[in-house]
């Protein structure tokens, strides 16, 4: 029996841990490794799973047979032949001895959930087999891939669409192992199950075929191309099975008989009886399955132990937002409230200034910046005008006209204040709305910020949430109209009132009255008057020259009566004056609305809150809890409990230290071993073995084998040699390529060298 413990441990230990990870329930948190059958309806798959199994136990029928997934617990018992197989469904300790119980109670679980009209649904049956004469594997078989539904049954006409995306949802996983299986008398390229294993695993790395129906083919074709992984390659390869035909199953043969008749096919057939033995048969299946799933998972654990301690934290941060059940005194019930009101405003004033906080981060999957939200609102205030004089839009005549306009009966040429005013003021106005606007987004941003915030911290207590909240927008509105004064008062004096002291501006204002003044000088000094034209003379014609000037004015209002150079410095004042008023604007309003609107209610917020809630009389009914927050912590604490154990059930576990540490030695006789379960020596037998025949024999001969192969290794550099050890070269991690080569397969068609999956 020890032989028989060393022969099962290495590989047992590494599914059972799986097995134990499934069993507390961490499948529904994190995917596990796990092997998916997949194919088109009466693709053979059933037949495939029994012939594994070695035990005929699957419903079988006409149409959808598999109406939802079953999931196979494949466990070897180690014992002599007498050892009697049984079957466990999940969460039912009954063990099932008789397997046509377990067909019958396969069709009932089925019937109970999907309905007895062939309909199709994605809850799995759970079924753990124990077998003397099974392997050690995990495999979920999934109803085939089914074009058109049945009729007057349950089917949708989507049935295709169902059947599909159900195999995808198992397949796309990258650590689920795909078995496509599809007939040979197929054409390969419009395999479904290929094409689905193309889409789930577009490198081919997870995906092993298994070619059915073989033995119906055309007289005079044979499946060796696809076989030898020329049509559409795998990493994984292919292996070639001839399952039970339906007049076999109607006649009562075993599987054991089928095992035979499937050696007796191979062995005879003019094409297979060349190739190499590794790639027909289903004891080679179960060689190239356990070895598969066996160094999966060992290249998994790590994997799955990481995402675990990763998962765990996010859980307890979750659980620890909840917190504990509601206090009951009204002491805890007091400090509670505080510590909630406090969270609130903390992390409300946090958002504001952009500070980095833990909780924040917790309680916020996505980043919450409204700080840089009110900024980008200011920066965005009135922006439209930056840039651009507003006298653009004003022509000369425009200008020339309000300034006659306000002349009044004065003296004229000198224009008033008035005319300055009847020009800049509309344009003035309409930055009045913009403000305002600007001063109602922030306020919204507030309000939206502590709705979001509210819900979040007080989803445990939704009534406390909606006082909160109230509260809060009563602070909002009543600085919300303070604010608003202040800025209507502010906006008012900078539109209606004149004046600046802006140093650009008095510049520009003195250089306009030095160039007036220059301009007299160079008019005086370009005039010459005869000196011996008297006083008189000269007063005579400046008389006549303005009423000359007069009567043309009047006899055309539309012509413009002050020069091009005046107007342009009109304009310039005009442009010169409005970006000063735009600049104490945008940079007066952010600080009004940021002082009086967002300082204050961050100064207040905390305090009034607490003040206010802490005056209700009853404050146990602000803090009730809702039934749906006590479901979410009971299956938080249940979620956090299973990752705790499954971690411990890893670290605990010696292949978790030693998952990518395992020396190939070891590896290879574990390989070794499992070959030469099913594969006799050359001496006298064939190359085929019933899986269900009796084992002792043939252990005695494995360990031989591994012993004589280890002393062959010590006596040579050559590595294993094929005809040393009978078993699938694809498993030994050295063995001599040229001697392989001499077999006739080529490197490209093995399916385990070059593969990442494989690499120890």
């Amino acid at each position: 029996m020890s032989g028989d413990n060393t022969l099962y441990s290495n590989v047992r230990c590494f599914i059972d841990l799986i097995d134990d990870l499934r069993d507390i329930g961490l499948q529904q948190y994190i995917n596990l490794p796990r092997i998916c059958v997949v194919g088109t309806q009466s693709s053979g798959k059933s037949s495939v799973l029994e012939s594994i199994v070695g035990i005929d136990f699957l419903p079988r029928g006409e149409g959808i047979v598999t109406r939802r997934p079953i999931e196979f617990r494949l466990v070897h018992l180690v014992g002599d032949g007498d050892t009697k197989a049984y079957a466990v469904f999940d969460n039912d300790g009954q063990k099932f001895y008789d397997f046509n119980k377990v067909r019958d109670h396969i069709v009932k679980l089925t019937n109970k959930d999907a309905g007895e009209n062939c309909g199709i649904i994605d809850s799995p049956i759970i079924l753990s087999i124990h077998s003397p004469n099974c392997p050690d594997l995990s495999l979920i078989d999934l109803p085939g891939i089914t074009r058109v539904p049945i009729k007057n049954s349950d089917q949708t006409d989507d049935i295709e669409k169902l059947t599909r995306d159900m195999a995808m949802k198992y397949a796309s996983d990258h650590r689920t192992l795909i078995l496509a299986v599809l007939a040979a008398n197929v054409d390969m390229s419009t395999s479904d199950a290929l094409q689905l294993a193309r889409r789930a695993d577009p490198q081919g790395l997870r995906t092993l075929g298994v070619i059915t129906k073989i033995d119906l083919m055309d007289r005079g074709v044979d499946a060796s191309h696809m076989i030898l992984n020329d049509d559409v390659p795998l990493r994984l390869g292919y292996t070639g099975v001839k399952n039970r035909s339906q007049k076999d199953i109607n006649e009562g043969v075993s599987i054991s008989q089928a095992l035979e008749n499937e050696k007796e096919f191979f062995d005879n057939h003019s094409v297979y009886k060349n190739l190499n033995p590794s790639l027909f048969g289903i004891p080679s299946l179960i060689n190239k399955l356990t070895d598969v799933l066996f160094l999966h998972i060992k290249h998994l654990i790590p994997d799955i132990h990481n995402e675990l301690i990763a998962k765990t934290k996010i859980v307890s941060e979750k659980l620890a937002a909840i917190g504990d059940n509601v206090p009951q005194t009204e002491a805890e019930q007091v400090q509670m409230l505080w510590a909630l009101i406090a969270d609130y405003c903390n992390i409300f004033a946090s958002t504001i200034k952009g500070k980095y906080t833990a909780r924040l981060q917790t309680m916020f999957e996505a980043e919450i910046a409204v700080g840089s939200q009110i900024r980008g609102i200011f920066n965005e205030l009135l922006e439209e005008y930056v840039g651009k004089p507003i006298t653009s839009g004003m022509s000369n005549h425009d200008i020339d006209q309000a300034i006659r306009l306000h002349e009044g009966d004065s003296l004229p040429g000198f224009p008033s204040l008035d005319t300055f005013e009847f020009l800049i003021l509309p344009y003035l106005k309409k930055i009045v709305p913009d403000v305002f606007s600007c001063l109602d987004k922030i306020n919204s941003t507030l309000i939206t910020l502590s709705n979001n915030i509210s819900n979040r911290v007080f989803n445990r207590f939704p009534a406390l949430g909606s006082e909160v909240l109230n509260v809060s927008l009563e602070i909002f509105k009543r600085e919300y109209d303070v604010t608003s004064r202040i800025l209507n008062d502010f906006i008012t004096s900078e539109t209606t009132y004149l004046f600046t002291n802006d140093s650009k501006y008095l510049l520009d204002n003195f250089r306009i009255m030095c160039n007036d003044i220059s301009d007299k000088e160079d008019n005086s000094s370009n005039v010459k008057e005869p000196q011996q034209r008297t006083i008189t003379d000269k007063a005579s014609q400046m008389v006549h020259a303005a009423q000359q000037k007069i009567s043309k004015a009047w006899d055309s209002m539309e012509k413009t009566r002050y020069s091009a150079t005046f107007i342009k410095e009109i304009r310039r004042r005009l442009d010169c004056y409005f970006e000063i008023v735009l600049r104490n604007v945008r940079d007066s309003v952010p600080k009004i609305i940021g002082k009086f609107l967002v300082r204050k209610i961050l100064e207040n917020m905390q305090f009034e809150i607490y003040s206010t809630l802490n005056k209700q009389p009853q404050l146990g009914l602000l803090l009730g809890e809702p039934p749906h927050i006590h479901k979410e912590r009971m299956a938080l604490k249940n979620q956090l409990e299973i990752m705790k154990r499954s971690i411990c059930i890893i670290q605990r576990d010696g292949n978790f230290n030693n998952a990518n540490n395992l020396e190939p030695s070891i590896t290879f006789e574990v390989s070794t071993l499992l070959k030469t379960m099913h594969f006799k020596n050359k001496t006298g037998h064939s190359r085929h073995e019933n899986v269900n025949s009796k084992h002792d024999s043939n252990r005695e001969n494995a360990r031989n084998e591994v012993r004589d192969s280890k002393i062959n290794e010590s006596n040579t550099d050559s590595g294993y040699k094929f005809d040393k050890c009978h078993t699938n070269p694809y498993y030994s991690s050295r063995f001599d390529r040229k001697e392989y080569m001499k077999q006739g397969f080529h490197s490209s068609r093995n399916p385990i060298v070059g593969n990442p999956l494989f690499d120890h």
